[in-house]
Formats: C-alpha cells, structure tokens, sequence
C-alpha cells in the first residue's frame, strides 16, 4: 500500500460507512465472502476480503506489476507463511479472472495471464516482467540444473534453456553474508563449466522501468525482440508514485531503556 495511505474498511450495504482518520469507508452486498486473515505476532484473526477479491478491488489504484506481484504472492504455497491458508491455485486464478466483473476488471484479468507459479519474491516476479517488457521468450522459473553426469548444481530463478542463459535475483542477504557469497560462487561457477551463461540482477536494475533490465536480457540471450502489444507495455511501463510500505504489521522489538 502506499505510505501514509488510508485503510479500506467495507461495511454491509445497510451499515454506515466507516468515517474516521486513516480509514476509507466502503461497502459491500450481503453475499460477500468474508476472509479471516492471520496477522503475525497478533492473537486475533481480522475479517477481509477474499485473496483474490482483494486483488481485484485494488486493480483500479496499484501500479499493474504491484497486481502481478501479488497474484505470484498467492500461487506460491509457502507453509511457513503467517497465515499458510493464503494460496490460491492457477486453475482457481483462471476461473475467478473469467467470471470477474466491474472496476479494474481488465487490468486484473490482464495481470493474472502473467501471473505464474514459481516467482519466490517481490524482485523475481519484477525480473520475469522485465523479461515480458523487452519481447524475450518466457523463462523457465526454478530452473533445476544438473550437469553432464546428472550431479545436482543448484536451482535458479529463471533460465532460457535455449540459449543456455541463466538469470538470478541477490538481495541483500547474498552480499552481506560470507557462507552465502560462498555457495553463490560456487554455485555459479559449476554452472560457467557445465556450458551456461548466467546474469545477476540486483535490487536497483529491477525498480523503476523494467525496460532497461529487460534489454540487458535480450542482449546477454542474443534473442531479438518480440513484439510487445502496445495496450501491455504500457501496463508492465506503469511505477509507482513515492514510496510503498507493507499493510502486514512488523514486529519491532522495543528499544532497551
């Protein structure tokens, strides 16, 4: 959500709207689904809108790739997550697109045929749009790599097997720590000698304009671009305006007195 925004609050039909600071009001029919979400470190379970709805509510005010990102956040299971029941299928993404009415319809329907299952963060899913943006074939994502003699190398985020290209997201914890930075070496360089190419993108290549990060793909695969629909570049072209922080609370032990 944007910093410093208000909270969407529903209420029933027949129910005031909610009118108070940090809060917009809205409503919503009697036969809305209601959602209890689990926050971390909290007791209590909220009410809210389905995963999906939600998405779908927000179509109409988030840049599109925040849409894409949060359908790549729902597909992926993760059991350790805050609340693990927070996973929708592709087959239930697909059926919900299709029957999917009113505002912001098309820009949901439009970012749920780029969703896929296999981005694990934020900055994978904005790399995969990347590759999208610049008219390079689809990568395969988690892309599993053995080399000759079927030893296991590693898994990485995205691969054009094609052009045996390998292309990697490191966030901070790649850098900062030494074991980490081992492995990567490693990692990568089993995979040089196994006959691959491999790019790493870093958190600065992937915010803002995609375009740019998506060149420097096509060039290191040595593909020539496809046509993008103009109706998509502009979507995948949209960013953000100011910053965005996390609607989950985050747990911040208190300072030591």
């Amino acid at each position: 959500m944007a910093k410093g925004a208000p909270v969407d609050v529903s209420s029933p039909a027949r129910s005031a709207r909610v009118n108070c600071a940090g809060a917009a009001g809205h409503r919503h029919s009697p036969d809305t689904t209601e959602y209890l979400c689990a926050l971390p470190d909290q007791p209590d379970w909220i009410p809210t809108s389905a995963p999906l709805r939600a998405v779908l509510q927000a179509a109409s005010t988030l840049p599109f790739r925040e849409l894409v990102v949060a359908l790549d956040y729902l597909l992926r299971y993760d059991a350790h997550r805050y609340d693990p029941s927070l996973h929708v299928s592709l087959d239930e993404l697909r059926r919900f697109a299709q029957a999917a009415t009113g505002r912001g319809v098309v820009r949901f329907r439009a970012a749920a045929a780029l969703a896929r299952v296999g981005s694990e963060s934020l900055m994978e899913t904005l790399m995969r749009l990347a590759n999208a943006r610049a008219g390079m074939p689809e990568l395969e994502l988690q892309f599993e790599l053995h080399d000759e003699l079927g030893h296991w190398i590693g898994r990485f985020d995205g691969a054009d097997v094609k052009s045996r290209s390998l292309f990697e997201f490191d966030g901070e914890q790649h850098l900062r720590l030494l074991s980490q930075r081992k492995r990567d070496a490693r990692k990568h360089q089993d995979a040089r000698d196994a006959g691959w190419r491999i790019l790493v993108f870093y958190r600065e290549d992937l915010l803002g304009g995609l375009l740019p990060a998506g060149r420097r793909m096509l060039s290191f695969s040595g593909y020539t671009a496809r046509r993008v629909a103009p109706g998509l570049a502009r979507l995948l072209d949209e960013t953000a305006a100011g910053e965005a922080e996390s609607a989950i609370p985050v747990h911040r032990p208190s300072s030591p007195a």
